[in-house]
């Protein structure tokens, strides 16, 4: 279903000047091709109007005073965007991506203040924090479920395998899917690499292959259109295809492209993998970005505990 455009904006009326030369500002609210237009029963001189910013340019007492109230406007839209962006029928955006789209749109709101256009900022006693997020992952017996799964359809087949490929490397959706033979490379000891840049960040990821994941590859060489590596659907229909995995697989979580990444970060880093290590495969510019696919699972924690207890028994015996 395709997704709505919605804008809100301030504009002119130049046609409907009043006595002393001034426009009418009316509120605009645009969705898809629908327009409803809204008097503000505020008035501006045509040429001191910023239609970018939706604002006088004007340094005069009025026209800081007409910015105020256009601010106090543009507030109470914003709480009305909000509303919108969460509840609109066709696809309601989560917390997150509501909250990223206010932030762009306050980012122009600091420019206008920067200029001196506005005096305050509406979105300074705003929060807009992010809500913690922990993608679903797969553990080690459910990993091992889907690997031994025998799928009767090539679609389901295809999909689990450039799935357990990312569970083995890491690699992002858009990155396993544009994948090649230019990506792939050996070291003096003929242990094969993946070296590539990162679709998203342009930042160098470097992923030793493992043996499952060379397997994989060799599975469909020569096989794939475009001197790509795997057949990698479109991400809707992975999606689509991963969730049919789960079931069959009597896994009960929402897995999609990105699990694999957390998946192979979780599995690596309670494997004893170094987390400077993990993040240099994942192609993350600093830990912190690592930390967020930390999942500490409880076997891990027992065997930490295990070794901890072998040392303090050490310690009693001496």
């Amino acid at each position: 279903m395709k997704q709505a455009r919605y804008t809100f904006n301030f504009c002119i009326k130049k046609t409907r000047l009043a006595s002393d030369g001034k426009a009418p500002i009316y509120l605009r609210v645009t969705i898809d091709t629908d327009r409803k237009e809204k008097s503000t029963n505020l008035f501006v001189t045509p040429g001191e109007w910023d239609q970018g910013f939706g604002l006088s340019r004007g340094k005069d007492k009025y026209s800081l005073s007409l910015n105020e109230r256009l601010t106090v406007i543009r507030s109470k839209m914003l709480e009305a965007y909000e509303f919108y962006l969460k509840t609109k029928p066709e696809q309601p955006c989560c917390h997150n991506t509501t909250m990223k789209y206010l932030r762009n749109f306050g980012k122009i709101v600091r420019i206008a203040v920067q200029r001196k256009y506005i005096a305050s900022d509406p979105f300074e006693q705003k929060s807009l924090k992010l809500e913690e997020v922990y993608p679903e992952f797969l553990e080690e017996h459910e990993l091992t479920a889907v690997i031994n799964k025998n799928f009767k359809t090539d679609r389901l087949r295809q999909t689990r395998d450039v799935f357990v490929f990312c569970c083995y490397t890491g690699l992002a959706f858009s990155d396993v899917k544009e994948l090649s033979k230019t990506h792939i490379c050996e070291d003096n000891d003929t242990l094969s690499w993946i070296k590539k840049k990162r679709h998203k960040t342009q930042i160098m990821c470097s992923v030793p292959l493992m043996e499952q994941a060379v397997s994989i590859l060799a599975k469909y060489r020569n096989k794939v259109k475009g001197g790509y590596l795997l057949p990698v659907l479109c991400n809707q229909k992975y999606n689509e295809y991963l969730k049919e995995i789960a079931e069959l697989c009597g896994i009960e979580k929402e897995i999609s492209t990105h699990s694999a990444r957390h998946t192979f970060a979780t599995l690596a880093l309670n494997n004893g993998v170094a987390l400077h290590n993990v993040a240099k495969m994942l192609g993350h510019s600093n830990i912190k970005m690592t930390q967020r696919y930390a999942r500490v699972l409880d076997r891990s924690v027992k065997r930490d505990m295990e070794n901890l207890q072998s040392v303090i028994s050490g310690l009693s015996a001496g």
